[in-house]
């Protein structure tokens, strides 16, 4: 995972957005999109630094192994 908090003049075409709040635009790539059932951003503050922590739960389909 990468994470980038400059996205001006950046090509952003080839990944999905997921979610976006004010301050905050989550973007993932289509292939973790495809796989996703669920994404889940949550956002911890420390003595004013942010934490952001992201989570994908697993889709099930015919391809899972499990």
């Amino acid at each position: 995972m990468s994470v980038d908090t400059y996205l001006k003049q950046k090509n952003t075409a080839g990944y999905a957005r997921v979610a976006a709040d004010d301050d905050v635009l989550l973007l993932l790539a289509p292939t973790l999109v495809q796989w996703a059932g669920g994404v889940r951003l949550d956002v911890t503050s420390f003595l004013g630094i942010r934490r952001f922590t992201v989570t994908l739960e697993h889709r099930h389909t015919e391809a899972c192994a499990h």
